[in-house]
């Protein structure tokens, strides 16, 4: 065939695919809109029915189906045997009146022919309502071969009626057949249909017609009325709005109820925006042309007496300006130092999905990944000094990024300040707990991480033990930093032949790059009686609802036993002013070395009022020497009109699969403050730019008490082995949240190398596969909002790069902003999780969290997440910072009875000391708790209180310290009591605070006599007979308070006389100790050496003369 032929040919195919349908009658059951104002613009109808034949003349039919509006032919648009479109231009629709509308079938072999005409009115016929419209009916479906059902109809625009079947009035119709109908008011009816019309699975049709004596008739809008059994469409409407020539992200729609296979059809009568499909299997797809706002039903049936329908409202938008969480970013970075941390850079487009690529201008050291995604995304801005010289002043490196969207591009600028700075070795974290029994096996090693903050490339160091305690044991004794990555240090604490009590020394980390004491890490270890050891995964939780909500929010924890044997743990809500807090579940349990236990925690916010509330929760175990332990609740109150954010009950993720293998899904709940429901959507992004990501629903509507649950798929199909990164990125009322994503792909094994059933935690393991490096995702999700002094959920999971848990990792969380590292604790070993709570101090608009997890052999793995914490004004205690008054030592152990300094911020409203003794428990709103005992307050201030130890509590075990302030509560913090810890009053240039026997103070002036008795100052000499009761003054006459432990004062390494060692006749908690300075002693500041119990005073210097 030629090519004018075939030309001709295809220009005739229409017109003989017209001919060979023959001119079949067509039948209207209904039009949409049937009325229209009159003098509007051209107005776009829906005419359904049966036995349309598509069009080949265009617009106006020349052969196929043609409109007529009256005898008028429409341009008329074929949309299925069952659905025309077509458009009454203005002029037709200009007056009041009634028109007809009717199709006409023609065709070339046969005769055309007509289908029945139904009414169109323009404006207000006389004796008819205007704005006769059905907005819903009740019920809307029912089961085939029931008996007659009744429906209520609502709407505008109803008239009473004149008989049953209305011959003056509104009449309700059933497809054609009208029904016994009730006129209840202008906007209700009811309706009777017979039992007869429903005998069969099928949709109908629901119409009000209005009927007048002398005048047209006006007819409603149809609403279909299912017969069949229910299935329920469950996707939320609107759907998420679409964008103009951008690919819609394609939505499932998914139902309950019924049984598959099920067939999804658009409802009759409505239409799809231009460029969106719908399939049989019910996935609606495509790339919309047309903007506005459009509404049409889906309707499903399962091939049997099943059938479902469902309206959903869609809105097609014009591409829309991207927005960057950050216009301008800016590095720091050391020359062979450290590269600085990546940033992060949120990506959106209200709540749209928009793809966006990434661009950067050729600069070479500058980074983005991945470079391209789709709205709600971010992505990573890396910067590496590698190989660029120091940057001249006030003169950094400059690049820029380009993010360009369907709507235009946006530009941040990017600045890289490059010093050089000489080496600085740091070291985290600051102190090491170890807690063990008698006789048990030593407690898992915790790490050191050793790391060069400054330049000058990579660092040796060595790492000794001060005090050569044999206890105190180092996996190497010296090491050497890398740049991009912190050396570790292994330390283990072995208790062999160790009594009960508390053991510390100090591990050195020596380098020209360090200056002591900046690289000494406390390292304490507490030996009790055989026995169990009570350890919860959190100290603090934090809750926020908004006001007038009444869902109750729920939290767990994890009870452990990290010592010997079972414990048998009961929980209770403390007493307080608020009762928002309860336990959900059981209040009782056992934790050993296989049973973990758990409790729930729920807070109801129903009537409180806008703020913090804050609980207490106590857990109790008597086989446990640390019990009990106490959690600090807080409840957020914030106001109704507050931003809702996501909120995430799962932030990370690890996925283990074969290569050519899917994982198995895992789900997050996502919820939000808002009372009623709120949009969201959700995307995903990998650093790879690879597609095996995946993330459902896309979208929907959330709110406190309708949470969602989101599946995350992995999928290996296209994946060679590896360690794979993604976000699943949610964004809900202008804010975002990331879960972190990792995926480990293992290599295949061969059949019988693999066991039937054997998995890790997150997937099937890989037989043979041999580890080299751990990998670490974070709990908390990406984009994260923290207050300062409320608490935070640490979680961090560790798996090797063959997919299995790391059971015994050591994992140490840093923060930018300035907050101590924490140590995290194993709280699910087979899981590979570890948490801990961090309760931030500083306030940070941008910072990032970075979980170094580490374990021997492997190489170290680090999760970074990026967030901010927000000022709030509220008590929190400096971790570690309970301290002796006159012997401070981060972590060091205290004795019953000591004058302890408890650092912290808003730990008081003014600085302030009370004027009476016994001295107050609770001072100025303000009240500190050690071991459940109120201590006696000397002072109070915002960074700093001064209390008495309890002298009732027991030594040689661990207590936990809180502070209330005006009914605010701080999170825990940890201290453990030894017998003795002496401390001794001293000047800031060391010389000890002593006097005369006139009790003049020796000073330069006035110093010290050889053969003098003479009086220094102490505070920690412990347990006294007769014991004094805390807070209250010592006695003034005998017996006085003489303490138990004997005590030893050298002057010059020489022993003294003493005379009297005891409380302070009159005084609360300082300890006197009355001795004689040893003869011809030599003139000048000779060091004084107080011990008791083995444990030795700070060091001090007396002034003598002889």
């Amino acid at each position: 065939m030629g090519q004018a032929a075939k030309t001709l040919f295809k220009s005739l195919l229409p017109f003989a695919i017209a001919m060979s349908i023959s001119a079949q009658t067509p039948a209207i059951t209904a039009v949409t809109p049937s009325t229209v104002a009159a003098g509007g613009p051209d107005l776009t109808i829906i005419i359904t029915g049966t036995g349309f034949l598509p069009n080949t003349g265009g617009g106006i039919a020349a052969v196929g189906s043609q409109v007529r509006f009256n005898s008028t032919a429409l341009v008329s648009t074929f949309l299925s045997d069952t659905s025309l479109r077509a458009v009454i231009p203005a002029a037709l629709t200009a007056g009041n009146g009634t028109a007809t509308i009717q199709i006409v079938n023609t065709s070339v072999s046969s005769a055309s022919t007509s289908s029945n005409t139904v009414q169109f009115v323009i404006g207000t016929g006389v004796g008819a309502s205007s704005g006769l419209t059905i907005t819903d009916i009740t019920p809307s479906q029912v089961s085939p071969g029931g008996p007659d059902v009744t429906i209520t109809i609502n709407g505008t625009g109803f008239q009473p009626r004149t008989g049953s079947i209305a011959i003056v009035g509104s009449q309700v119709r059933f497809n054609d057949t009208a029904l016994i109908s009730t006129f209840s008011s202008e906007n209700r009816m009811t309706a009777v249909i017979p039992a007869a019309l429903t005998a069969r699975a099928a949709t109908a049709t629901i119409t009000v017609v209005n009927t007048a004596v002398g005048t047209d008739n006006v007819t409603s809008n149809s609403v279909p009325f299912l017969i069949g059994t229910l299935i329920t469409i469950t996707n939320a409407s609107p759907l998420p709005p679409a964008v103009q020539n951008v690919a819609y992200a394609p939505v499932t729609f998914a139902v309950t109820g019924g049984a598959p296979p099920y067939r999804f059809v658009l409802a009759t009568g409505s239409v799809l925006p231009a460029g969106l499909t719908l399939t049989a299997a019910g996935v609606l797809a495509g790339t919309p042309t047309a903007t506005g706002d459009f509404s049409f039903s889906i309707q499903v049936s399962d091939g049997g007496q099943g059938i479902g329908l469902k309206t959903f409202a869609l809105s097609v938008r014009p591409p829309a300006a991207l927005v960057a969480s950050e216009t301008s970013l800016s590095f720091e970075g050391n020359v062979n130092g450290d590269q600085p941390a990546p940033q992060r850079v949120l990506v959106t487009a209200g709540d749209l999905r928009q793809p966006y690529t990434v661009r950067t201008d050729g600069a070479t050291w500058l980074t983005v990944r991945p470079p391209n995604g789709v709205t709600p995304g971010g992505f990573a801005v890396l910067a590496d000094q590698t190989g660029l010289a120091p940057s001249a002043a006030n003169s950094p490196y400059k690049a820029v990024i380009s993010v360009v969207g369907p709507a235009g591009t946006l530009q941040i600028q990017v600045s890289f300040t490059v010093r050089d700075v000489p080496a600085a070795i740091g070291v985290a974290p600051n102190l090491l707990k170890f807690s063990s029994r008698v006789g048990a096996p030593a407690p898992p090693p915790q790490t050191i991480l050793v790391r060069n903050l400054g330049g000058g490339g990579p660092q040796n160091f060595t790492a000794s033990v001060v005090g050569a305690s044999p206890w105190l044991r180092l996996s190497a004794t010296s090491g050497r930093t890398v740049i991009g990555q912190p050396a570790t240090l292994e330390v283990a604490a072995v208790p062999t032949g160790l009594a009960i009590g508390i053991y510390r020394d100090v591990v050195r980390i020596a380098s020209p790059a360090c200056a002591e004491p900046n690289c000494d890490v406390a390292v304490n270890l507490v030996v009790t009686p055989p026995g169990g050891r009570l350890v919860l995964s959190q100290t603090g939780i934090l809750f926020e609802a908004k006001r007038g909500s009444t869902v109750t929010l729920q939290n767990t924890i994890a009870i452990q036993n990290t010592g010997e044997g079972t414990l048998n743990w009961t929980a209770e809500v403390l007493p307080g002013p608020a009762t928002a807090f309860a336990l959900s579940g059981p209040s009782a349990g056992t934790a050993n070395a296989t049973t973990i236990g758990t409790l729930t925690i729920s807070a109801n916010p129903a009537g409180l009022p806008s703020g913090a509330v804050y609980g207490r929760i106590r857990v109790t175990a008597p086989e446990a020497a640390n019990s009990p332990q106490t959690l600090t609740l807080v409840f957020n109150i914030v106001p109704a009109d507050a931003p809702n954010v996501p909120v995430l009950d799962n932030g990370g993720m690890v996925f283990v699969a074969q290569t050519g293998a899917a994982a198995r899904d895992q789900q997050a709940r996502l919820t939000t403050g808002s009372i009623t429901p709120v949009p969201y959507s959700v995307s995903v992004s990998t650093a790879d730019g690879a597609s095996w990501l995946s993330a459902s629903p896309s979208s929907g509507n959330v709110s406190a008490g309708s949470p969602a649950t989101l599946t995350v798929s992995a999928n290996a199909t296209q994946l060679a082995r590896g360690v794979f990164t993604g976000e699943v990125n949610i964004s809900l009322g202008g804010s975002l949240r990331s879960i972190n994503v990792i995926f480990i792909v293992i290599p295949k094994p061969p059949a019988a190398a693999f066991a039937a059933g054997e998995t890790g935690a997150a997937g099937p393991r890989a037989a043979g596969c041999t580890p080299a490096k751990l990998v670490a995702v974070s709990s908390v999700p990406g984009n994260f909002s923290s207050l300062v002094a409320w608490p935070t959920q640490l979680q961090v999971r560790v798996f090797d790069d063959c997919g299995d848990a790391a059971a015994s990792a050591q994992v140490v969380a840093s923060f930018t902003n300035g907050d101590a590292p924490i140590a995290l604790q194993s709280s699910d070993a087979r899981n590979g999780l570890y948490a801990g709570t961090w309760t931030p101090s500083k306030a940070a608009a941008k910072m990032t969290v970075s979980s170094t997890a580490s374990t021997s052999g492997l190489t170290p793995a680090t999760a970074v997440i990026s967030g901010a914490v927000n000022p709030n004004k509220a008590p929190v205690l400096t971790p570690n910072g309970t301290v002796s008054n006159l012997n401070a030592k981060v972590g060091a152990a205290l004795a019953p009875g000591t004058v302890a300094a408890i650092f912290g911020s808003e730990l008081a409203s003014s600085a302030e000391s009370p004027s009476s003794v016994p001295l107050p428990t609770s001072f100025k709103g303000t009240t500190v708790l050690i071991g459940g005992l109120e201590a006696p307050l000397y002072f109070v201030s915002s960074g700093q209180i001064n209390a008495q130890i309890p002298a009732e509590l027991a030594p040689d075990k661990e207590y936990q310290v809180l502070v209330t302030v005006d009914g605010a509560l701080t999170a825990p913090d940890t201290i453990s009591l030894s017998p003795v810890q002496p401390g001794v009053a001293a000047f800031g240039n060391g010389r000890v605070i002593a006097q005369h026997g006139d009790f003049s103070l020796i000073d330069s002036n006035n110093p010290a006599r050889s053969n003098e008795p003479i009086v220094i100052y102490l505070i920690g000499l412990g347990e006294t007979n007769p014991k004094v009761p805390s807070g209250t003054a010592s006695p003034s006459s005998e017996p006085l308070a003489r303490v138990v432990a004997p005590v030893s004062v050298t002057v010059d390494g020489r022993d003294t006389e003493i005379f009297f060692a005891g409380l302070t006749p009159g005084a609360v908690g300082l300890y006197q100790i009355n001795f004689r300075v040893p003869a011809a002693s030599r003139t000048g500041d000779l060091p004084v050496v107080i011990t008791q119990k083995g444990v030795t005073a700070n060091s001090t210097t007396l002034q003598v003369r002889q």
